[in-house]
């Protein structure tokens, strides 16, 4: 926990907890195959960027890595104003339909992290430009 954190009034133990139930409230939408809210998508991104986190993430989708894939789509599709988030849950999907053994699935899911990699590549160099 940051100071920062410490300082707004967060328990310790809090952003564990937070992570913790992220990955359940995951969990419970996979298994169902709901979509995610905007609130679950928007903890999910945050979790997403973190690469202590991308194996607890990965094993969420165990046994549906398909449709966690679907799902990380769809968390993107929420997130897409933040090139971050956007790019660590587009990293998500087209590992979980690679794993999910859906080739032209993986192929689009990879597709589209290309694409959003190069335009937030085109967005860094503009703004270091500047």
């Amino acid at each position: 926990m940051t100071d920062e954190e410490t300082r707004a009034g967060a328990q310790p133990g809090a952003v564990v907890s937070d992570a913790s139930g992220t990955l359940a409230d995951l969990r419970h939408t996979l298994t169902v195959g709901a979509w995610p809210t905007r609130g679950l998508a928007v903890r999910a991104a945050a979790l997403a960027s973190d690469p202590a986190l991308y194996a607890p993430l990965l094993r969420c989708a165990d046994g549906h890595y398909i449709r966690a894939a679907r799902l990380w789509l769809q968390i993107a599709s929420y997130v897409e104003n933040d090139d971050e988030e956007l790019i660590a849950a587009l990293r998500l999907s087209a590992r979980c339909a690679r794993i999910g053994g859906n080739i032209e699935f993986a192929r689009n899911c990879t597709a589209r992290l290309a694409a959003a990699e190069r335009q937030y590549g085109m967005v860094a160099s503009a703004a270091a430009a500047s």
